[in-house]
């Protein structure tokens, strides 16, 4: 018949099915995505035309004598448009404080908001639980997630306004049947989500005694504008990952063609790494690059290889703060061995190994020290000559 089961539903997952008075009606529905290849201009658009009829049965119940409404002959609906939804990332999720300014009575909030949201979006108020009671003083976090579903206008901008009101009963300390409500508005905050379209931004550095710096900013869609166009900011960084403040920054105007160059210059300390930032319009969403090694005038760009990307590096002040702490034990190198060529392939630890410090193993001998530094660690070896052998731990003196 070219007609295909899409599903049924019953009383079981619709309990209004059980018994509906007269006059009266149930909404139900059957989740249904079309099996239908789109180009990208369809997606693009976001809408995509696709003809299909959609036909309802009503299984009849016992004694129902009237049929010819509900037997699928011509109970059908005709649909010509779709939308083309994508995943909707990213999902935007934030917290807002909630405080009772009351140091001395517990107090219970009501939560309530309203929004721009688009309807097929999703917006999440601390899990739907809008009443929250807090102690004296107390200030709790509330999450709201804002999840995008289908296509929207870049530039647009959709809010949430929440609030948090307050009941309180007062009662006269001349008549306690003379009673009060307070109801305050303790407050409230806007959230707002925005529809940006998303740059892609890669840069090389190269030293010509002054850093140059060129790139590209790609995937602007039709945001660029040229009264206006977007400007790239070149960060210097030293050998240790640290930002060098400069008298004059990098700015670099984006052209037409995506393509930007800027120089950027310091003596002391040296530039040995680069990283180019796009702050973003109310178009074109914010874009970095990671540190960019600076390299040699002549030497060759490197591939445009993604790197995969890396959980953020957090420096630590203590060993205790080390989350699994693991042993390292002390192998017999040769005299004058560099620690990081023989532990940093199996265990991953960087040593500093420079013409300056170099961490070493020393000879194994009573008279030779017993600590070879690489500031601002100490790697120290417990033994001292002539007990020193395989398996003794190697440990690190944060300093």
């Amino acid at each position: 018949s070219g007609w295909a089961s899409l599903g049924s539903v019953d009383s079981t997952s619709f309990p209004g099915l059980a018994s509906i008075a007269p006059g009266t009606y149930v909404d139900v529905y059957v989740e249904w995505t079309p099996n239908i290849a789109l180009t990208p201009e369809q997606i693009a658009a976001g809408v995509f035309a696709f003809h299909t009829c959609v036909r309802v049965k009503i299984d009849p119940v016992p004694g129902e004598l009237v049929l010819g409404n509900q037997n699928g002959d011509r109970e059908q609906e005709n649909i010509g448009y779709f939308e083309a939804t994508s995943s909707g990332d990213p999902t935007y999720t934030n917290f807002i404080r909630l405080h009772n300014d009351d140091l001395v009575n517990r107090k219970y909030f009501n939560l309530s908001f309203k929004d721009e949201i688009p309807a097929s979006w999703l917006v999440d108020v601390n899990g739907g639980n809008f009443g929250v009671d807090l102690a004296p003083g107390e200030v709790r976090d509330i999450p709201i997630t804002i999840k995008p579903v289908g296509t929207a206008v870049v530039g647009s901008i959709f809010g949430v306004d929440v609030q948090a009101s307050s009941l309180k009963i007062l009662t006269s300390d001349l008549d306690a049947r003379d009673k009060h409500q307070e109801a305050n508005i303790l407050g409230g905050v806007r959230v707002e989500a925005r529809v940006l379209q998303k740059p892609e931004i890669r840069c090389t550095a190269r030293d010509f005694t002054e850093i140059g710096v060129e790139g590209t900013l790609t995937n602007l869609g039709d945001f660029y504008d040229s009264r206006v166009p977007p400007v790239v900011l070149a960060v210097a960084y030293a050998g240790d990952g640290s930002v060098i403040p400069l008298p004059q920054q990098g700015l670099a105007t984006v052209l037409k063609d995506g393509t930007f160059q800027t120089y950027v210059y310091s003596s002391s300390p040296a530039i040995k790494f680069v990283r180019c930032l796009f702050a973003g319009t109310d178009k074109l969403a914010s874009a970095a690059t990671p540190l960019i090694p600076v390299i040699g005038s002549q030497d060759p760009a490197p591939t445009n290889t993604p790197v995969p990307p890396q959980a953020a590096c957090r420096e630590l002040f203590s060993p205790r703060e080390i989350p699994s702490p693991a042993k390292i034990t002390f192998d017999d190198l040769p005299d004058a061995a560099v620690i990081g060529n023989h532990y940093e392939p199996g265990f991953g630890v960087k040593f500093e190994d420079t013409s300056v410090t170099r961490a070493i193993i020393y000879a194994d001998r009573a008279s030779d020290p017993t600590k070879a530094l690489s500031k601002p660690n100490v790697a120290a070896n417990n033994a001292v000559s002539p007990n020193t052998s395989d398996g003794v731990p190697l440990t690190f003196h944060f300093t």
